[in-house]
């Protein structure tokens, strides 16, 4: 067929493929005259070749034929951000011997280009490096602090049209402490950006029966401080309850919540921190509450950031230490809305509640060309100026998925 290229006096048909797309090219000849049987095996020669400028060749599938024709689909392997050009020769192989034995002197061209195609591939955008941070929603206080989210921080490479989902987790209710009992805070939830899953906070634990240790998350819930255990034991004259324990944290993610203390003959006694995604939260005790556990930071808004604090544990009327860097709530305060900071503990003695964990928060930072697509469930923004030369989206809520 004719081209709608011309190289070197030659057409060539031009064939634009998506990145990565892999073709097939495919050859025939028809038969050649009846009378031409006494041609010898090796009279033709077809040939697919390839080239970088349509000059100099290369074979990449090559066969001898006498007049039966011949067929040839050869898989060309995928390229990205090039093009290339591949021709069908025939070769007519003059002079020849027959069958007979005698040679051939019949006048042929030497060879003659069939046709061709000039095939492109564009470059791949896909190979674009993405750094990320996912961060699941803090955990809920109630006399423990709340746990913070969990933290995940790296770099992935993503295929042009890569399509994934992004969820932001919600901060965990906080818990109701009272003096004869109440409920732990309930866990974050998680935070998600393609395989990627970051777990939500543990709740903190209440000073009441079964209830007085902080739930496992991402960081883990810091205990209650076990006033109503009916458990404890004698040291001189001090009547000390058994306190709760933290909950456990998910590896790589976060760290354990601290346990709480009461000294049961005065009942008082201050509940464990939220862990945090940098470090364990730190336990009660008779003077003070157990200050939430910090977080880790990221600067890949363009800022050094912390994320994933712990809730600070209820004081009790005692010292107040304060809820971990990265959002993490001090008693009876929120964990700060996208820092996944766990949410403080309450403050039984003074009639305060409890805080609510902060919400979660993806955030990707790469080189490139804006995303070809966001879902409408998702609330987002987008940094250009921060970071010179990136493109910084910061996702606060919703669910949805995201193309690159």
């Amino acid at each position: 067929p004719t081209g709608n290229v011309t190289v070197n006096g030659n057409s060539y048909d031009t064939l634009t493929l998506s990145s990565g797309e892999d073709f097939s090219v495919n050859v025939s000849t028809p038969p050649y005259p009846a009378d031409s049987s006494w041609y010898s095996s090796d009279a033709f020669t077809v040939k697919i070749q390839v080239s970088d400028d349509a000059t100099t060749w290369s074979d990449i599938s090559s066969a001898n034929f006498r007049s039966n024709g011949f067929s040839s689909n050869t898989p060309v392997t995928a390229l990205s951000g090039v093009t290339k050009y591949y021709r069908f020769l025939l070769k007519y192989n003059w002079p020849f011997t027959t069958t007979n034995g005698t040679q051939s002197s019949r006048a042929a061209p030497d060879s003659l280009h069939l046709t061709g195609a000039r095939v492109t591939w564009p470059s791949a955008y896909s190979a674009t490096s993405v750094e990320y941070l996912v961060v699941a929603g803090g955990g809920g206080g109630s006399e423990g602090g709340g746990g913070g989210g969990g933290v995940l921080t790296g770099t992935q490479s993503f295929a042009s049209g890569a399509n994934l989902t992004v969820t932001i987790g919600a901060g965990g209710n906080k818990g109701s402490a009272v003096w004869n009992g109440g409920s732990r805070g309930s866990n974050g939830v998680n935070s998600v950006f393609g395989s990627l899953v970051a777990i939500g906070g543990g709740g903190g634990g209440v000073g009441y029966q079964a209830l007085t240790d902080g739930l496992s998350g991402g960081s883990g819930g810091g205990g209650g401080n076990g006033r109503y255990l009916g458990a404890y034991y004698q040291s001189g004259n001090a009547y000390t309850a058994l306190m709760g324990f933290g909950g456990s944290a998910t590896s790589g993610q976060g760290n354990a919540g601290g346990r709480g203390c009461s000294d049961f003959q005065y009942d008082v006694g201050g509940g464990g921190g939220g862990g945090g995604a940098g470090q364990a939260g730190s336990n009660g005790s008779r003077a003070s509450s157990g200050r939430g556990g910090d977080g880790i930071t990221s600067s890949i808004t363009g800022s050094s950031l912390y994320y994933g604090g712990g809730g600070e544990g209820q004081p009790d009327g005692n010292n107040a230490t304060g809820g971990g860097l990265g959002g993490g709530g001090s008693y009876s305060v929120d964990g700060t809305a996208n820092t996944g900071g766990g949410g403080g503990g309450a403050n039984v003695g003074s009639s305060t509640s409890a805080g609510n964990g902060g919400s979660g928060v993806v955030i990707i930072a790469y080189q490139g060309a804006a995303l070809s697509s966001i879902g409408p469930g998702l609330t987002y923004s987008l940094d250009t100026t921060s970071r010179a030369g990136w493109r910084i989206y910061r996702f606060t809520a919703g669910t949805g998925s995201i193309t690159f």
